[in-house]
């Protein structure tokens, strides 16, 4: 009888490392726009958050892809100076979710004022949603994401912002994607005939909100739930709270038989952010709040449980990068009151 376990085997993984990022090299230079050397700008809309004094533009539904869904919004500050800039990824499980979703909260409203006001701009983009049909998994909206910070960045002229000076910022599944970009190595493809792959996909600092800790589903039961194994969260409990044709879907496999193939040890590990996670990589500000550390009873508390938090927090620890922490259901706060929108200008004033 076959087992419904993920049968994680560190020596493929390594075996096939060099060819991991060889694979998300040539995903990541597919999509590409037909003309990317001008960016036209529709006109100013109406901001939809209400601004104040402040002085800044919001523009709607820019394409920086030729997908449906693949554009973004932007707040800029009327400004001489090259503006920084926070990109937002929203959440969704990478199945639903919006680039207005921070629109949508007093507290995210107060947060992009506060970023106008200090000569931040603030984009917030959509990606590739997962659908039944989808057939390259998760990393279709990982790298989505990850053009849309080079188009931003080989346009940022026109758009005034310092393509030197970028926070990534995102919630839930937005939060992952984040941590994917910003613990990757660079990714810039500099002999790609498109000049928005060239651009660099480095950046100053991350902030999450509600995080998972790695893609690679099947390493959850070891890396993250060990201390529930007792309780009973193992692999097997873990695929049946997800769900078998959820997992497939997210690989992008079309039978239950490959998530153990070659192929599928090489896709897990390159979605794998918290292996990713160098000493070389940006400081970064991970927020759980609001969820007990105890036993994991359904999807959403398996996806945003405090321990995916505490294993970023351990994993920065050992190898010795920057992080600050706020894990309210495990009483833990390393921010010495440094607030997330503090963080972002500190990141960005130091760059």
């Amino acid at each position: 009888m076959k087992s419904t376990k993920f049968a994680i085997s560190y020596v493929l993984i390594a075996l096939f490392s060099i060819l991991v990022f060889a694979s998300c090299k040539t995903t990541a230079t597919t999509g590409s726009i037909s003309d990317t050397s001008t960016l036209k700008l529709p006109q100013p809309s109406l901001s939809p958050i209400e601004l104040g004094n402040i002085e800044a533009s919001f523009y709607k539904d820019i394409p920086y892809d030729n997908g449906t869904e693949t554009r973004f919004d932007i707040f800029l500050p009327k400004n001489i100076n090259p503006s920084g800039l926070v990109m937002f990824i929203h959440g969704g499980g990478f199945l639903q979710g919006d680039k207005a979703d921070p629109l949508r909260g007093a507290a995210s409203k107060e947060m992009i004022r506060t970023f106008l006001s200090n000569n931040i701009a603030f984009a917030s983009i959509n990606y590739t949603l997962l659908t039944r049909e989808s057939k390259h998994g998760v990393m279709q909206c990982l790298n989505d994401s990850k053009r849309a910070l080079q188009f931003i960045r080989y346009h940022s002229k026109e758009l005034n912002i310092d393509k030197n000076k970028v926070v990534l910022m995102g919630s839930s599944a937005g939060a992952g994607t984040s941590l994917w970009l910003g613990f990757h190595d660079e990714m810039a493809d500099k002999q790609n005939n498109d000049p928005v792959n060239r651009e660099s996909t480095r950046v100053s600092g991350i902030v999450v909100m509600s995080t998972q800790a790695t893609y690679d589903l099947g390493s959850w039961a070891e890396k993250i739930f060990l201390p529930f194994r007792a309780e009973g969260v193992d692999e097997d409990y873990i695929v049946n709270m997800i769900g078998k044709d959820r997992i497939m879907n997210f690989y992008g496999i079309d039978s239950w038989e490959k998530v153990n193939s070659s192929n599928t040890l090489k896709y897990r590990h390159a979605i794998d952010m918290l292996s990713l996670m160098t000493a070389d990589d940006p400081e970064f500000y991970v927020l759980n709040q609001g969820r007990p550390d105890t036993f994991p009873k359904n999807t959403g508390e398996l996806n945003h449980h405090p321990l995916h938090s505490k294993a970023l927090m351990d994993r920065a620890t050992t190898i010795g990068i920057k992080g600050k922490f706020i894990i309210d259901g495990m009483k833990i706060n390393t921010t010495n009151g440094e607030s997330r929108e503090s963080f972002v200008m500190r990141i960005l004033k130091e760059k």
